[in-house]
């Protein structure tokens, strides 16, 4: 990297970072020797991810709004897409899905294979950059107020945890 990594993500022997530099590099975890420097974002990388269940994909968000979806073996761009209308804050991945959550106040569900988005949910500005896929087809996001449950093959809420009302919760 030319400039400061803003992201990284080890996974199945690689290890993925993000820079300043809006590109990203692929190291093999063993001996930190470089595999792949991944070009296709015009913005500094906000978030990225390896998949867990097929460490060859991996996946990026930028602060231009781009979100890419990479074959780590080959270093190829499988497919990249205009994301967001401001800057990629969060991604996640399921065995079907990609979720994108952006400045836009959007969480974009995408279809994981072919990169046609299935459904955008306008979250609005209290939400958190972190979210978490609780099994194929549930995710879990916070915001200020709680927690959400998300159906993302439907895109509709399945429960909402406000904060405070449970004792194990309560700040």
């Amino acid at each position: 990297h030319q400039q400061p990594i803003t992201e990284m993500h080890c996974e199945g022997g690689r290890v993925l970072t993000g820079g300043q530099d809006h590109v990203l590099k692929v190291f093999s975890s063993s001996d930190l020797n470089p595999l792949f420097t991944l070009h296709g974002h015009c913005g500094p990388i906000t978030s990225c991810f390896i998949d867990h269940a097929n460490p060859t994909i991996g996946g990026s968000g930028s602060q231009d709004g781009l979100l890419c979806v990479w074959d780590l073996h080959t270093g190829a761009c499988l497919y990249s897409m205009q994301a967001h209308d401001g800057a990629v804050t969060s991604l996640a991945y399921t065995a079907s899905y990609v979720v994108s959550a952006g400045a836009d106040e959007r969480l974009c569900i995408w279809d994981r294979f072919q990169g046609h988005m299935l459904n955008s949910i306008h979250i609005g500005l209290n939400y958190m950059s972190r979210m978490l896929p609780l099994t194929h087809t549930l995710l879990v996001m916070g915001d200020r107020s709680g927690l959400t449950v998300y159906d993302l093959s439907s895109g509709d809420v399945i429960r909402r945890v406000l904060l405070g009302k449970y004792h194990f919760i309560r700040l």
